[in-house]
């Protein structure tokens, strides 16, 4: 039955999936849920959606009066609160439906944490590449010119005379002899 399916994806998702009334009490929960916040589903059945936000994120309160009192569908990145008192980062959508509102949350941190990462690491490689003595030009698979550092900029200029431009193909600046 429809039913019976309705409760396979809720129970088999590895999304988050929460389903309260109107005022935020969590009614159901997945297992997923349980392990994104750490507690059981019987603790999060007896806690209001908006006491697992992040007192940081003052808009919720607002998000959630225009979803429930509007029809407004809420999609936005926000901070949960975890069981032990951590940030957890997710993308959260709800949506009301027949007097209930249908809560996806998809965890956000590890994409956050390797983002971060991520910057840091470009932030290095931008401080070598702008301060080193080598001539540093990044190419495409084409041999189009992606990125380049002031090194080379001086080398095309006073060796070549010509100027290093982004989209150029790298060859072209090269005498065919």
């Amino acid at each position: 039955t429809y039913v019976d399916i309705y409760h396979f994806i809720f129970n088999q998702s590895t999304d988050s999936l929460l389903v309260s009334d109107l005022k935020g009490n969590l009614k159901e929960v997945n297992a997923s849920s349980c392990n994104l916040l750490g507690y059981t589903q019987e603790e999060l059945k007896q806690i209001n959606i908006k006491t697992l936000i992040d007192a940081q994120h003052s808009s919720f309160g607002r998000m959630w009066y225009d979803l429930t009192c509007e029809g407004k569908n809420i999609f936005t990145s926000m901070k949960m609160m975890h069981k032990e008192g951590c940030v957890v980062y997710v993308e959260l959508k709800a949506r009301v439906y027949d007097d209930q509102v249908i809560i996806l949350v998809r965890d956000l941190t590890r994409l956050k944490d390797v983002d971060s990462i991520l910057k840091k690491s470009e932030a290095n490689l931008n401080t070598i590449f702008n301060t080193t003595d080598t001539i540093y030009v990044l190419l495409d698979t084409g041999l189009r010119i992606v990125s380049y550092n002031p090194r080379a900029v001086n080398f095309v200029k006073n060796e070549l005379n010509q100027n290093i431009e982004v989209n150029n193909y790298f060859l072209d600046y090269f005498p065919i002899e």
